[in-house]
């Protein structure tokens, strides 16, 4: 990780944004907290102007809201990791951000700790929702068997991709999905973590994706 992340704040509650940037500044020395925007307009600017790696994106705001402000600078600014935040869960809103790139979606309810957390998690290119957020996702992506969870499965939107996965690989990718991590999978399972890294990978392998982001946005395009 370089000295600083660059993050660019777009909401257009101007004391929220200040709040945010002042309690991000205070608990993190790792975040940088570059400017603030008040619509997706302003924050195409603000991108344009100073690239930075991470945008806060407000859902709803006058004149562009935050989910066709990311499909925007996602266009022109692949590389740019964006993290949705909201008031409320709106699933639709979820799914189309996703769609055009997002890494996350959390809910301005967040703990200040978890969201440095996701802020520096979404950099690295990883995924970050609110618990809530990532069970329904799965919830819409897999439709899950009561009974032994070890031979009973049913993916419903990736039953081609999965015909070759063994059972343990249907489990620890059902885990994935609902958001847990590698070391929870690990305690549950009984197994090691390392264990559950080579599982991740191989299932990375076989559906030919790199990362939980990409994993999520094949479900995203197959529903």
């Amino acid at each position: 990780m370089k000295d600083k992340i660059s993050v660019l704040i777009v909401d257009d509650q101007k004391l929220f944004s200040e709040s945010l940037s002042s309690i991000i500044s205070s608990i993190s020395d790792e975040i940088n907290i570059i400017a603030k925007a008040m619509d997706g307009i302003e924050a195409i600017e603000k991108v344009r102007e100073l690239k930075p790696d991470v945008i806060l994106m407000d859902l709803n705001m006058p004149r562009m809201n935050g989910v066709e402000a990311t499909r925007k600078i996602l266009q022109e600014f692949p590389s740019t990791r964006i993290l949705m935040l909201a008031t409320f869960e709106n699933d639709e809103a979820v799914y189309t951000a996703l769609s055009y790139g997002a890494l996350g979606y959390l809910l301005k309810d967040v703990s200040a700790h978890t969201l440095v957390a996701s802020i520096k998690a979404v950099y690295e290119g990883l995924v970050s929702f609110s618990p809530n957020i990532a069970a329904n996702i799965a919830r819409k992506n897999i439709e899950s068997k009561h009974g032994d969870i070890e031979n009973r499965h049913s993916f419903n939107l990736l039953d081609s991709e999965i015909r070759d996965f063994t059972e343990r690989e249907k489990t620890i990718l059902e885990m994935m999905l609902k958001g847990t991590k590698n070391r929870n999978i690990a305690d549950e399972l009984h197994i090691g973590e390392q264990t559950v890294r080579n599982y991740v990978h191989t299932i990375y392998t076989k559906l030919n994706v790199h990362d939980r982001y990409e994993l999520l946005s094949l479900l995203n395009r197959k529903s």
